[in-house]
């Protein structure tokens, strides 16, 4: 019973992915690479520089994480503090909490993140990533989520919404990869990361 589920749901999950792939053409595209690195305790500490490039835009940005994750039965949720910057003009100062409920294998979450703008260069914004998965294996998860960012001044931001892939190499280190196209202005977006945990 249990894998005839997961297997409706995976099948659910590439068909939605088909019908989003299929809403037009894109008008640009953007690559997104990430890796995350934490160290675990009473606190977990995480180090998350990113790399992107949109269009002939490219940026790149560093991420210091800390915070706790949580845990009780089939709910897990965690809070951070989050401060990132591009080390030359952009600097931000957040929180970001998530939520996760599972049942066997199949999880529904979203994650929240606000950022405070600290200098002129940086509009105030927050993310927004509601998603749906199946683990497939211990290994092989796949799923859909809409990663959106809104800022709060004015009207720029995005929300690609697509399939995303886990593959877990063990309990401490796993790669995501998203395909997602943008709801908002169209263009579509490749995002790769890579997480490590000691």
């Amino acid at each position: 019973m249990l894998k005839s589920l997961k297997q409706i749901i995976a099948a659910g999950l590439f068909w939605l992915a088909g019908c989003i792939s299929n809403t037009g053409g894109a008008t640009y595209s953007t690559y997104l690479i990430t890796s995350e690195i934490a160290w675990q305790g009473p606190i977990t500490i995480s180090i998350k520089p990113t790399h992107s490039r949109k269009g002939d835009r490219e940026q790149s940005q560093l991420e210091l994480l800390a915070g706790k994750d949580f845990k009780k039965r089939n709910l897990k949720t965690n809070l951070y503090l989050d401060a990132k910057s591009d080390l030359e003009k952009t600097t931000w100062l957040g929180l970001r909490g998530g939520i996760d409920y599972s049942i066997d294998s199949t999880h529904l979450g979203i994650q929240l993140r606000h950022f405070s703008g600290l200098n002129e260069n940086s509009a105030s914004h927050f993310y927004y990533i509601p998603y749906l998965s199946q683990d497939l294996t211990d290994k092989f998860s796949i799923g859909i989520w809409d990663y959106g960012k809104q800022n709060y001044d004015d009207e720029n931001g995005f929300s690609y919404l697509g399939l995303f892939f886990v593959y877990s190499f063990n309990k401490k280190s796993k790669i995501l990869f998203h395909y997602g196209e943008d709801l908002k202005e169209g263009g579509d977006l490749y995002y790769l990361k890579f997480d490590l945990k000691f």
